[in-house]
């Protein structure tokens, strides 16, 4: 009878490997458009076209997704990309929500 034994550096590699594999972004193109009906979204307020959002109190002329820092623009695809926001989603460039916030210059 063989006996497979684990080392504690193996186990530590293993441990930690499964945690990160949740923290890795999914893939572009299994992320689904972020719905203006989806309840995170109606409750941030989140419009796929930022002038339709002129009439909330918060919203500041010239704000939009694509000037967002949570915005992931680097993993922007077909004008839609990743918001730290709303998770497994993917938002519009031009949308627009309560969250928004200056990306740094």
């Amino acid at each position: 009878m063989t006996m497979n034994r684990t080392t504690r550096r193996q186990f530590l590699q293993a441990l930690l490997a499964g945690a990160l594999l949740p923290a890795a972004p999914p893939s572009r193109a299994a992320l689904p458009a972020l719905a203006e009906d989806d309840a995170t979204a109606k409750s941030l307020g989140y419009v796929a076209a930022a002038a339709r959002a002129g009439t909330d109190p918060v919203f500041r002329k010239g704000s939009s997704c694509a000037n967002c820092a949570l915005y992931q623009a680097a993993q922007e695809d077909g004008g839609h990309a990743p918001c730290a926001i709303f998770p497994g989603k993917a938002v519009a460039k031009g949308g627009w929500c309560r969250a928004w916030a200056p990306r740094a210059a």
